[in-house]
């Protein structure tokens, strides 16, 4: 995309920083130094002072020197680097004809057993992971943490209150539930040794809150089988009609781990249901939408925790996200119960994933539904059906509720043959509704889901292969999390943006960002601050090692006048 019309001239910026950097491979020089990835070790040769680790799909292989690696793992592992090695890196220009990777980072454990989890929260992880210990007894022994997971599960077992800022898809779930549910464990046992007279029903010992119900379902379900062999009590209360009696039978008992949104938690509590006295664990899901974006219940839950528990001068809490912004920064340094939080920041916070692909498509006027149409032509059209080609699965995003119903209902009559392979998805559905569509879309039956931001943050939707912005997001952040709806766990994904005249600087500045590998977090939308002079302007300059491999036509200069003979 180009954003004045004398640029539509010149060769795009990533292909002529490629030419750079083949034109200069034998010096070794940096570019984009700040764009980091996660690879696995696939040799080690100390002999000749490097080694080899793969990266991507399909895997590329990098070099990296032997200096690189970090002096204490080496004298952890005998002086050598393990085979499948999982490794954290930043690209460095080139070496030996490679591209060369530095500031590695290796893992610090090998199993969650070596972290402090007992083997039956581990049995847990490996039924919440798809691997049953009861069909494959060898499964926890054989689970890997992810490096978000080696980072916060210590921190959480020795009591430490801790916000985990990582990136979509890298763990942050079972980075606080598998802590939370042993911590949990030893607190239910202790009720034990008082003969049962510590059990009250609707007394929780911890809360996990989350922004939407559709969160807290997922978060119910993976806590569910963590505790399966920990034997924890789990309940789930969230908002919409005809939950209300069913919720209500489930908190009359004993209740160990209570996963809720803050408004039904807070009527449960009105209505004398729930009892916050034992409660001494609190963990926030998606932090920064929960503290900031007005969610005043929140508040009054936390401020009537201090008030009724006897454990608030031990209370413990885990906040997690995926963006930390100025206003949460406020909060951590205002709010007295938030000032001791130890920040747990991935290298790659607020950088889309490595392995994802953006584009942005200009309108230009144009009808966005005929352009949508095209876009799911693969997942929908009968040619491709026919041909056999395999659907992919689409999540197509829209800003407003009746943009949402509008694009859902054309796309079903345009493509009438397979309109039970669409599905919608907004806030005026039944939960029974929402449930269905997300478990068809996860299941495979749905091809393509039309939804407004009620899916963007925190659902874990494996077999996405491909986000469309039908509606591009009015901030980096919501791009952001959008973006992290694919590409989860190291499998490939696409994002597609259907961008307007209004959104090109934002749209431009993200394509930028992605480019250059920095983060997107403090991007505007305002024109101005591109502008020269402006907050953001030296984003929107062209980049200074890309500039040299110009021509001089290409740079907007005059031609050089021809030789005219003649000696002086």
């Amino acid at each position: 995309m180009e954003e004045v019309d004398e640029w539509k001239r010149r060769p795009m910026e990533a292909t002529i920083l490629q030419q750079g950097i083949e034109m200069e491979r034998q010096f070794g020089r940096p570019y984009f130094d700040e764009k980091r990835g996660i690879g696995k070790v696939c040799d080690w040769l100390p002999h000749r002072g490097f080694g080899y680790l793969l990266c991507g799909s399909p895997p590329e292989k990098l070099i990296f020197r032997a200096d690189d690696v970090p002096a204490d793992y080496l004298d952890a592992h005998g002086g050598q680097v393990p085979m499948e090695a999982d490794v954290e890196f930043a690209i460095a220009g080139t070496f030996r004809g490679r591209k060369r990777a530095k500031d590695l980072v290796f893992p610090t454990s090998g199993s969650f057993a070596e972290l402090g989890l007992k083997p039956e929260v581990i049995e847990g992880a490996a039924n919440s992971l798809g691997l049953d210990p009861r069909e494959n007894p060898e499964a926890p022994a054989l689970l890997n943490p992810a490096p978000v997971q080696q980072e916060a599960i210590p921190y959480i077992l020795n009591g430490d209150n801790i916000v985990i800022a990582a990136e979509t898809g890298s763990g942050k779930s079972l980075a606080y539930m598998l802590p939370m549910v042993q911590i949990v464990r030893g607190m239910a046992q202790a009720r034990n040794m008082d003969y049962g007279l510590a059990y009250r029903a609707g007394c929780p010992l911890a809360l996990a809150i989350c922004p939407t119900r559709e969160l807290a379902i997922q978060a119910y379900k993976t806590l569910k089988l963590i505790s399966h062999h920990a034997r924890c009590r789990v309940r789930l209360v969230h908002g919409g009609s005809m939950t209300w009696r069913t919720q209500r039978q489930e908190i009359s008992q004993v209740v160990d781990i209570l996963v809720c949104t803050p408004d039904r938690l807070l009527k449960f509590y009105n209505s004398k249901d729930i009892r916050l006295e034992e409660v001494a664990y609190i963990a926030i899901d998606e932090a920064d939408f929960l503290l900031t974006q007005g969610f005043d219940d929140l508040y009054k839950i936390l401020d009537l925790v201090d008030e009724d528990s006897r454990h608030k001068r031990q209370m413990r809490y885990s906040l997690i996200t995926a963006s930390i912004t100025k206003p949460l920064w406020r909060i951590f340094q205002e709010d007295r119960r938030f000032r001791t939080l130890r920040i747990l920041e991935s290298n790659s916070l607020h950088r889309p994933q490595a392995n994802c692909s953006h584009t942005m498509v200009l309108t230009k006027g144009r009808c966005k539904v005929r352009m949508l149409v095209q876009l799911v032509q693969r997942d929908l059209g009968e040619e491709s059906l026919r041909r056999g080609l395999t659907p992919r699965q689409t999540l197509v995003f829209c800003n407003t509720l009746s943009s949402c119903k509008s694009v859902g209902f054309q796309l079903k009559e345009k493509y009438s043959h397979v309109q039970e392979k669409i599905g919608i998805l907004h806030k005026e559905m039944q939960t029974a509704e929402r449930k269905e569509v997300l478990r068809k879309f996860v299941d495979g039956e749905y091809h393509v889901v039309v939804s407004t931001d009620l899916a963007q943050r925190g659902l874990d939707l494996p077999n996405c292969e491909h986000v469309i912005n039908f509606d591009f997001p009015l901030n980096s952040i919501d791009y952001l999390h959008r973006a992290g709806r694919t590409a989860r766990y190291g499998e490939p994904g696409k994002v597609t943006s259907l961008v307007k005249k209004g959104d090109k600087y934002l749209a431009k500045a993200i394509e930028r960002c992605v480019q250059l590998g920095k983060p997107i977090n403090e991007l505007s939308s305002d024109k101005r601050d591109y502008l020269r002079g402006g907050a953001l302007g030296e984003l929107m300059e062209r980049h200074p090692r890309a500039a040299k491999y110009l021509s001089r036509e290409e740079r907007g200069l005059p031609a050089r006048k021809p030789y005219a003979g003649g000696l002086r």
